[in-house]
């Protein structure tokens, strides 16, 4: 009697374990070498409005606020990583979004319209005629 899509032979063969070990090895490696060798910044920079208000540097350690005219908002830098640590808007994702030190992860206000978000570290010298791949 046929069967058709279904049959008897096992759903994993014995190296389908061995082979997906091996990616998810690989996976780990690939988000370990980002995490450690990742763009970790040397300044944030802070918006208001689309505008860039204030470049802070994440080498000394600070606590400050925006400054007058703008929303009220306290940022902490610390270890090379800056957080908002108090916002008077409403619903304190700011706050929430906890620390940032690389170029991946931002910190948003929407209700006061800041963005914090750190300079990404680049390496060549911003000549975009390198050559990046040889086919």
């Amino acid at each position: 009697m046929d069967k058709g899509l279904l049959s008897d032979r096992p759903l994993l063969n014995r190296y389908d374990p061995m082979i997906i070990l091996l990616l998810l090895s690989l996976a780990l490696t690939a988000l370990l070498l980002m995490w450690h060798y990742g763009n970790f910044g040397v300044n944030a920079e802070i918006y208001y409005n689309g505008e860039l208000i204030k470049t802070v540097p994440l080498k000394t350690d600070s606590l400050s606020e925006l400054g007058e005219g703008y929303p009220n908002m306290t940022y902490m830098v610390s270890e090379g990583r800056i957080r908002v640590i108090s916002s008077d808007c409403r619903d304190k994702v700011c706050i929430r979004s906890g620390t940032i030190r690389s170029s991946y992860k931002t910190i948003v206000c929407l209700p006061n319209r800041v963005v914090i978000k750190v300079e990404q570290i680049r390496e060549n010298n911003d000549n975009d005629n390198d050559i990046d791949v040889i086919l």
